[in-house]
């Protein structure tokens, strides 16, 4: 049976519930993550945003600039400011913060990204799968997960790394997502809202590039 999680803002405005497990459980150590929590990594459950319920207000999407000239839309709530979503280039693919969830430890990371700039003083649990960068999806994603993201592809194709393709544009630190069309929401009065959105991408950048790497350093 499916645990339906639910979690919120720091003031309670914005509200959500999870209407599924996530697709995948990632948890983040590059320097981007970093500078935009202010934290050590970033706990992100990925799920479709159509399993996202909104309980209360809605979040602000605010674009927020990355490493290698690409772009995070993060969603953030209009009153206390805490960001409980972000976007990175597909918005039919939310990435839940784990630290917005009523009961935080209720997920573990499936896998951890980005080591090459983990904080030193930091140890990874052996059982959990850890890569320098990104990784294959096709070969660590559950089947149930990876049928679910091939759903999404079909209904509005994206080319995704990590499955023999290329990526239409960069997505900073998950190549996963690259250009989707629609943003989509579930309310509480089972309605989807949705707003269509131009493909923006990043004038001289390239896939993968700046992904955990600070402006100007080598």
């Amino acid at each position: 049976m499916e645990r339906l999680r639910e979690g919120g803002c720091a003031c309670g405005a914005v509200r959500y519930r999870l209407r599924s497990e996530p697709l995948f459980v990632h948890c983040c150590h590059c320097l981007n993550c970093q500078r935009q929590t202010g934290s050590a990594f970033v706990i992100n459950l990925l799920i479709e945003s159509d399993r996202v319920e909104l309980l209360g207000d809605r979040p602000n999407p605010i674009d927020t600039p990355g490493d290698g000239g690409s772009t995070q839309r993060i969603y953030r709530c209009p009153t206390c400011q805490v960001a409980v979503f972000s976007e990175y280039g597909r918005p039919d693919v939310w990435f839940v913060r784990g630290g917005t969830l009523d009961e935080p430890a209720s997920v573990t990371p499936d896998v951890h990204i980005y080591t090459r700039s983990k904080v030193s003083w930091l140890t990874l649990p052996e059982p959990a799968p850890a890569f320098a960068a990104y990784y294959d999806i096709k070969a660590l994603w559950p089947p149930p997960s990876f049928e679910r993201l091939e759903r999404l592809r079909r209904a509005d194709p994206v080319e995704v790394p990590g499955a023999g393709v290329e990526p239409a544009r960069p997505a900073r630190g998950h190549p996963i997502l690259s250009r989707a069309r629609m943003t989509s929401f579930a309310t509480p009065a089972g309605r989807t809202l949705a707003t269509r959105r131009a493909e923006e991408p990043p004038a001289g950048s390239a896939p993968g590039r700046g992904s955990d790497r600070r402006r100007g350093s080598p």
